[in-house]
């Protein structure tokens, strides 16, 4: 089975490295999988990257369809709260061009897709070549344009009044790029596009949407490679290169974007400052742009960003605790990370975080945005050693378990099958009773 995975990105992004993880995992099961994307990073030679027609009517179609697309959103947003990520557009300044230029498949597994595929153009005729299965990394195949909804929930109506975009019109921006995605999703058939979302919270979101609602809905977690992500506890020695002193209690805070206000750093910092013994503790972030500022005087090292596996292992295994405050996610790569790694997790009990940390098993929850709940699991883990080493051991033997790639790549094969009107092989892995299913029937 010939399968193409269709992603702005190779390895850019949270996203796209998830992306390309199930990629490498049908290959690891068998299966005849490439990548197709916009921008290639990584080193798999079985990554193909689009090369835009090089004809003069070509460049000059996308030098007009990029001034118009900048400028309406350039109009959208000038109201725009800060804190959240950016508003993306339906439209893409390469129009039907992309879709000429995809090889062949048996099954089309769309990703994330901003700034690439345009939806009109592009995603009904690749349906009439072969069925879609689209991962849901993040909200925007559902929505008008936002990547998380927040507390908003115009995406199960005709979005429009986007407090994201600060208006209190109905016929805003978000409301036109939702009517442009509904007639593309009326289009298709039914039996052509599959959803999966990796965690049971996002299948949920895409249930109650107006516009992927009415197709079927798998839940498929992430897989990981737990060969590369596995405890170091060597990696410990490396504190003293970042000035770190060894006997500190260290707690580590991952996201791609720092700054963007759903990750939460502002909610961990009043934690942190909130501990008892915080004179002992000391925090490590990673993440693009510039380091996050901290109020509480704890010890703070940013390292920036880092693509390398076996090096943001080394930082996870170095942490006594991982902290992820987000206040909306879907199932976050970073947390299996640290799973892998043998490092306990603390969270907001929100998406799909709670699909992964057992309160209580592998770490702590505390209730969406409960500051004080927060503060008070970390330092209950931070002075308990055997307890929160112990979670540490549970949360690889839970990744080794549920999460593992092989895992994964056997679950979209069945998927695959069955989309395509195949058996499933339903050679997976026997499943333990607490592991997330795959669900393959329609809903």
């Amino acid at each position: 089975m010939r399968v193409v995975h269709i992603s702005s990105s190779d390895i850019n992004g949270g996203a796209a490295r998830a992306a390309w993880r199930v990629h490498d995992s049908l290959r690891l099961v068998g299966a005849e999988s490439s990548m197709f994307v916009s921008v290639r990073e990584g080193f798999d030679p079985r990554v193909v990257q689009y090369v835009p027609s090089s004809g003069a009517v070509a460049r000059l179609s996308r030098i007009i369809r990029r001034d118009l697309l900048r400028r309406d959103l350039q109009s959208a947003s000038r109201e725009r709260p800060a804190g959240f990520e950016d508003f993306r557009d339906d439209r893409t300044i390469f129009g039907a061009d992309v879709a000429l230029s995809v090889p062949d498949a048996d099954i089309y597994n769309l990703h994330q897709i901003t700034d690439f595929v345009d939806y009109r153009t592009c995603v009904p005729q690749l349906a009439r070549r072969a069925p879609i299965v689209w991962t849901l990394h993040e909200m925007t195949p559902l929505t008008g344009g936002c990547h998380y909804a927040y507390d908003c929930s115009n995406f199960t109506g005709e979005c429009g009044h986007c407090p994201q975009l600060g208006r209190s019109n109905k016929r805003d921006f978000s409301h036109a790029v939702w009517q442009r995605k509904r007639t593309v999703f009326d289009a298709i058939p039914r039996d052509r596009l599959h959803i999966v979302g990796p965690s049971k919270w996002i299948a949920g979101e895409a249930r109650r949407s107006s516009l992927l609602g009415r197709f079927p809905v798998s839940v498929i977690p992430y897989g990981l490679d737990t060969d590369h992500y596995r405890p170091m506890p060597e990696a410990r020695r490396l504190l003293d290169a970042f000035g770190v002193d060894p006997t500190m209690r260290v707690v580590l805070f991952v996201a791609d974007w720092t700054s963007v206000r759903r990750k939460g750093f502002d909610l961990l910092d009043s934690a942190l400052g909130a501990l008892c013994h915080s004179s002992n503790t000391a925090l490590i972030s990673l993440g693009r742009g510039q380091a996050p500022k901290l109020q509480s005087k704890l010890t703070h090292i940013h390292l920036g960003s880092l693509t390398d596996d076996r090096m943001i292992a080394a930082v996870f295994s170095m942490a006594d605790l991982f902290v992820i405050p987000s206040l909306q996610d879907n199932l976050p790569n970073v947390v299996l990370e640290a799973m892998a790694c043998g490092t306990a997790v603390v969270g907001f009990n929100i998406g799909g975080i709670p699909d992964m940390v057992r309160d209580g098993v592998n770490g702590l929850l505390a209730a969406p945005g409960d500051v004080n709940g927060m503060s008070a699991a970390i330092e209950t883990l931070l002075r308990d050693d055997p307890r929160r080493i112990g979670m540490g051991k549970a949360g690889r033997e839970i990744v080794e378990r549920e999460y593992c790639r092989k895992l994964q790549g056997e679950r979209y094969l069945d998927l695959y099958r069955s989309v395509n009107g195949q058996e499933p092989s339903r050679s997976a892995t026997p499943r333990q009773e607490s592991e997330p299913q795959a669900q393959l029937q329609p809903r």
